[in-house]
């Protein structure tokens, strides 16, 4: 599919007198590291602009709205990002019962640190966010990082 060229501007002058203006074929690549670019120079407004622009073009793209929601939060815009982030969400909550499976072959395999993985991430999925108990929610993601920083580790020594 042959997209038309897009020209990004901003505000903000590079050179006295020239703004900067980019002509792109649009692409997620190199949308998403536009926005994150203007995000790394606190530059929200820009970053902003572009994942819209971006979201006409692959509306489904749970990257470029993971990534503006992070942008509505670094502008303190709560409600929008919570917003984005329900998006996402409604995309992957029919990966629950599948994650549920994953973990079940996963423990099967003896992979106890995966199946534990997957059988979190799909009660999460499955609850969030309008059944959510905080205290449980405590629990659960309190267990996440550290699993998940003992799969890599895993990887690691795997590797080496």
């Amino acid at each position: 599919m042959t997209m038309n060229s897009i020209v990004i501007t901003t505000d903000q002058e590079m050179q006295p007198g020239y703004p900067l203006a980019i002509k792109i074929e649009p692409s997620v690549p190199i949308l998403v590291s536009m926005a994150k670019l203007f995000r790394s120079h606190q530059q929200t407004v820009n970053a902003l602009e572009i994942c819209r622009l971006a979201m006409t073009y692959f509306p489904a793209n749970l990257e470029i709205r993971l990534l503006m929601a992070l942008t509505h939060l670094d502008m303190k815009q709560a409600n929008d990002a919570l917003a984005e982030l329900e998006t996402v969400w409604e995309s992957l909550i029919c990966l629950a019962p599948l994650l549920g499976e994953v973990g079940k072959l996963e423990k099967e395999a003896g992979q106890d640190s995966l199946s534990d993985w997957a059988f979190q991430m799909a009660d999460l999925l499955g609850r969030f966010p309008s059944q959510s108990d905080p205290e449980e929610e405590f629990r659960v993601e309190s267990k996440v990082i550290p699993t998940l920083t003992n799969w890599v580790n895993q990887l690691k020594a795997e590797r080496a």
